[in-house]
């Protein structure tokens, strides 16, 4: 594998792994949110695919951990775990898909900051790191 700074290096990585097919999948790899001012929300769709709907693995690949046993067909269940300090959230955060279907989640971010942290980030690029504002605290 090779790894790319953001500089241009280039530093070559040796692996060593385990091929996993699970039987979930998502729309996408990548979600892109539009820009979003401070208190406004943003919001985009994923789906969560079971495509598992057979084991016979010579027709197509099936879900399994390297050479061990095929997944059972049936309904498989997931869980979105959003770490809780994020502006994002994802709902519903816990489903079970049946064989064939496509569970639709909602994925939702929206940014807020305090009064006093905006003061305090204002006079920090202000350059004024030494007024104080914890005067502010009250108006919340």
């Amino acid at each position: 594998m090779t790894c790319k700074t953001g500089i241009g290096r280039e530093f070559k990585l040796s692996c060593h792994a385990v091929g996993v097919l699970p039987p979930l999948s998502l729309s996408h790899s990548l979600i892109q949110m539009k820009a979003t001012a401070l208190g406004d929300r943003s919001q985009a769709h994923i789906d969560v695919i079971n495509s598992h709907t057979s084991s016979n693995e010579f027709t197509h690949p099936v879900p399994r951990i390297g050479t061990g046993p095929i997944s059972e067909v049936g309904p498989t269940s997931f869980e979105f775990a959003v770490p809780s300090n994020t502006p994002l959230t994802i709902s519903p955060a816990v489903g079970t898909v049946m064989p064939g279907q496509v569970g639709i989640d909602l994925v939702d971010y929206g940014i807020t900051m305090s009064l006093v942290n905006m003061c305090q980030n204002i006079l920090f690029f202000l350059e004024f790191e030494d007024y104080n504002c914890w005067e502010f605290e009250n108006l919340e």
